[in-house]
Formats: structure tokens, C-alpha cells, sequence
């Protein structure tokens, strides 16, 4: 299962609800979508960084953060248990770099 998501402004504030209602709400959104034995591929432009509210609400749900550059993070929930590789894209034409794991 593949969710995106495009995270609140100010940077690190969770908006309007606070961090740790936008991490519950992408949680249950995702648990609401997936089916049983889905593995979960989540990433975006979260606004949030490595050490936000919101990051740390989303590990302390099971999601593991693979890559981000940033306020941009690929995170894994239910498998992909394995080490990963990260790399940071420039030249990308868009305001933020491109985030690949593998």
C-alpha cells in the first residue's frame, strides 16, 4: 500500500490540529485503506523534520523512516524490514531535492 502526503504549514507546528493529530489522522487513513499483509510505503512533502512531533508520532506508530531530505520522508510500516540506501537528487527543477531509497 502506497500513501502521499502533503503536510501542514508552518514547518514542525502540525498545522491547525498539531502534530500528533496529523500523524493519528495519516495512521488511520492508511489503516482504513490498506488491506491485511499490506506492506506500507508512505512519503511526502510532510513539512515536518527528522525530529518533529509528527515524525516521532508516526515511529512511535510503527512507521520507520527510510529516507527524507529535510522536511521530505519515505517511511515503511509492516515489513521492508531490511537495511536501506538513501540518495539525495539535486537538480530536480522543483523547490525541494528528490529523496530515491532502495
Amino acid at each position: 500500500f502506497v500513501a502521499n502526503h502533503h503536510g501542514p504549514l508552518d514547518i514542525n507546528t502540525g498545522g491547525r490540529t498539531g502534530s500528533g493529530a496529523v500523524a493519528t489522522n495519516i495512521d488511520n487513513v492508511i489503516n482504513r485503506n490498506k488491506r491485511s499483509g499490506d506492506i506500507v510505503i508512505f512519503g511526502g512533502d510532510i513539512n515536518a523534520d527528522r525530529g518533529s512531533q509528527t515524525i516521532r508520532s508516526l515511529e512511535s506508530r510503527g512507521y520507520r523512516r527510510r529516507a527524507g531530505d529535510w522536511v521530505d520522508h519515505i517511511m515503511t510500516k509492516d515489513g521492508l524490514n531490511s537495511s536501506s540506501q538513501e540518495t539525495i537528487i539535486h537538480g530536480t527543477g522543483s523547490d525541494h531535492r528528490g529523496v530515491k531509497v532502495r
